[in-house]
């Protein structure tokens, strides 16, 4: 029983060392991406997706204004269009 409790610290002391010595290591990728040109592809999706999320918060802030941000009703089935009533 002496000898199992004393076994453990020793190999819990064995996993950190090398798992200490295995994050350490020199041998890994310097950085994720290379210094390699940006495709132009890349860039145009990145400016329509800012584009698009511009006009997402100017609609956030007209409703605000508005007062109709969360604002929720009934769904209507058949709607009717618009015009003289009958």
């Amino acid at each position: 029983m002496l000898l199992r409790r004393s076994f453990v610290p020793l190999a819990l002391g064995v996993v950190l060392a090398l798992l200490a010595g295995a994050c350490t290591s020199d041998d890994g990728p310097k950085a994720a991406r290379g210094p390699g040109p940006v495709d132009a592809g890349v860039i145009e999706e990145a400016q329509e997706q800012a584009e698009k999320t511009e006009l997402r918060l100017e609609a956030l802030e007209q409703a605000r204004e508005a007062g109709t941000l969360g604002v929720t009703e009934r769904v209507r089935n058949a709607p009717r269009p618009a015009g003289p009533a009958r």
